[in-house]
């Protein structure tokens, strides 16, 4: 007897010892892949009409910042819609919903001086005005395949081989009659089981990868806490399509400013993001590989007929025909607004960091990170290093998680100088090898050291 309750004893205080060590093990863990390493021998990414770079060329190289599903220009079933506003809010693509003549698409293009995604196939006549034509950047052959997964014809046959094979055989004909025409589809992250390998298929078999992820959701457990969100992991799935690609395609991750109407309860039941979280999104996005960004979506008939409220700068309750779309409550007007200062705020900062995005990454051994706090996620920060062609780097930092973290870096080198950008130059540290930084929930720093 006694020599069991020893035993007891024993393995009781083997355990607590097994509990700690675990603790401290999965805090390194955390702090060791806080560090993106992708990209060490170079970023893909493309030039103004798809054509694939490695390197950045300050005359070439183009970062996708673009609007989806949107009307074209002008005036629409009781709406005007002027593309003007996309283009001084930071936008340089347009990604039009397919009920447009292409025609009419290409026009829209060449007087705004804007890159153009065309969505769904192209016929043989309209192929021959793609080429040549600088303002087209891609056609999408279809959006989120994926769902074609366990559906079926009457005959039996997979839905998703037939399409697949569709997709290969438009793919290989379009690029007979136009060899420089990128085609892609945009899935989203449903890359478990039962979808895992189909995801995959799609996600590798076109020249791009482009994919949705919408992690602000409203569910059985409430409100969003991370972004590494149930089977809307943002970080991880914009990771995977990098490393399945072997980092030699680029990659465009489509976020969401917008909210659900209604469908409380269920599977996709999606909300407006704070300014923070939308910021969030995007940069955890390009910490894991994204070389685009593209925003779901600017407020219109289009969306409202989805049962969707966009952004916009100028929200309205209702559309011209108010019995057939869906109305705004004021709260929604706030949102939206929202949305669209801080998806502009958003894009000004792209655009000036666009050349360190699309440059390699600092090798490996450059700095550490150590990270106090209580977190959600398995990793609640993601750092991505990149040069500042001056002899110093520019620190990519986002908190993925609704807690507070402090992070504690540590350079190889002393630097000189610290400082935030965007954030009106607040100095984190001079002189030294070591700086703090303290992060809000959801909240991302780009940090200077000089």
């Amino acid at each position: 007897m006694k020599i069991l309750l020893y035993l007891l004893i024993f393995l009781i205080s083997v355990s607590s010892i097994l509990a700690d060590e675990f603790e401290t093990l999965r805090k390194n863990q955390r702090n060791f892949n806080s560090i993106q390493l992708i990209y060490q021998d170079g970023v893909p990414h493309t030039d103004k009409t798809g054509n694939i770079l490695m390197e950045y060329d300050k005359e070439k190289s183009f970062f996708t910042i673009a609007a989806w599903g949107v009307p074209l220009h002008g005036e629409q079933l009781g709406e005007t819609y002027d593309w003007q506003l996309l283009k001084d809010a930071g936008f340089n693509t347009v990604w039009p919903y397919p009920i447009y003549p292409i025609d009419k698409q290409i026009e829209a293009f060449e007087k705004f001086d804007m890159q153009g995604i065309i969505l769904h196939p192209i016929n043989d006549e309209d192929l021959l005005k793609t080429i040549g034509n600088s303002h087209i950047l891609g056609n999408c052959f279809k959006d989120e395949p994926i769902g074609l997964v366990g559906s079926y014809y009457e005959d039996n046959t997979p839905k998703s081989d037939k399409i697949f094979k569709d997709y290969l055989d438009y793919k290989a004909h379009a690029q007979e009659i136009n060899p420089n025409l990128k085609i892609f589809v945009n899935d989203c992250t449903w890359n478990t089981e039962p979808a895992t390998s189909w995801w995959v298929k799609w996600n590798t078999a076109g020249d791009i990868q482009c994919q949705d992820a919408y992690p602000i959701t409203l569910d059985e457990e409430g409100a969003t806490r991370t972004l590494a969100h149930n089977n809307i992991d943002l970080p991880n799935s914009v990771a995977w399509a990098t490393a399945i690609n072997k980092e030699q395609k680029p990659v465009w991750l489509i976020v969401g400013p917008f909210s659900q109407v209604d469908n409380y309860g269920g599977g996709s039941c999606f909300r407006w993001p704070t300014p923070n979280q939308l910021r969030s999104c995007v940069y955890a996005g390009i910490e894991h590989g994204a070389t685009g960004i593209i925003y779901f979506i600017w407020d219109s008939f289009i969306s409202r007929e989805g049962r969707v409220i966009g952004m916009s700068p100028n929200p309205k309750v209702k559309m011209a025909e108010a019995d057939k779309y869906v109305v705004a409550k004021p709260q929604d007007l706030v949102n939206s607004k929202a949305m669209w200062e801080t998806t502009k705020q958003i894009n000004k900062e792209l655009k000036e960091l666009a050349p360190y995005i699309l440059s390699k990454t600092v090798k490996e051994k450059t700095y550490s990170v150590k990270i106090e706090g209580k977190f959600i996620s398995p990793n609640g920060l993601r750092c991505l290093l990149k040069q500042d062609g001056e002899g110093g780097y520019i620190l990519f930092a986002t908190n993925i998680d609704a807690a507070w973290l402090q992070a504690e870096f540590t350079f190889e080198k002393e630097f000189l100088l610290a400082e935030t950008m965007f954030e009106d130059g607040k100095i984190l540290g001079k002189a030294d090898k070591v700086f703090k930084a303290d992060f809000d929930p959801f909240e991302t720093h780009i940090i200077h050291i000089r």
